[in-house]
């Protein structure tokens, strides 16, 4: 997704929007066992913005788009 969607899903949400490389960003919630991280194919769960970072395999995950 583009900054200006990623900010405004950001401020619906009450979470940050985060440039992840490139010109792709995304939305990142914190919560009290890791993050969630919306994009425009899914959203996943991570332990940790470290773990999302690293490109660790999410947690738990749901696919918005067809592969």
């Amino acid at each position: 997704m583009n900054e200006e969607k990623a900010n405004k899903i950001a401020k619906i949400v009450g979470g940050s929007a985060f440039q992840s490389g490139g010109d792709i960003w995304v939305v990142i919630i914190e919560k009290d066992e890791g993050i969630a991280v919306i994009s425009d194919e899914s959203v996943c769960s991570y332990s940790s913005e470290d773990a999302f970072v690293e490109g660790e395999k999410p947690l738990d995950s749901v696919i918005w788009a067809d592969e």
